[in-house]
């Protein structure tokens, strides 16, 4: 997987600059373990998915989901991810499990 690959899989991150999503599929490919992802299409998925987690964790804060907002405070609040989690992080730990259910992904 590169760039290229990860933007057609997550057009979501387009407007993440290059750099970043470089470092993030170069560190992503560091850990993605190939003795129990042996098909190239699910070690490119696993990246994907660790690519965008890491990328979403970066991203600037008040961004998101709003859960409330109020007029004439001018207040917004944004749903958070607690302890550095992601959507993204969930959908690769399911996919890992899937993969292989006798790993344990902490």
């Amino acid at each position: 997987m590169d760039r290229e690959d990860f933007l057609q899989d997550f057009p979501e991150f387009s407007d993440t600059d290059i750099p970043i999503i470089n470092r993030g599929v170069e560190y992503a490919k560091s850990l993605v373990d190939t003795s129990v992802l042996t098909e190239t299409k699910d070690q490119n998925k696993a990246i994907g998915l660790l690519t965008a987690h890491y990328i979403q964790l970066t991203r600037d804060k008040g961004k998101g989901l709003v859960t409330s907002k109020s007029i004439e405070g001018i207040s917004t609040t944004y749903a958070v991810h607690s302890q550095g989690s992601t959507v993204y992080e969930s959908l690769y730990i399911q996919f890992i499990k899937s993969k292989s259910p006798r790993v344990i992904v902490v």
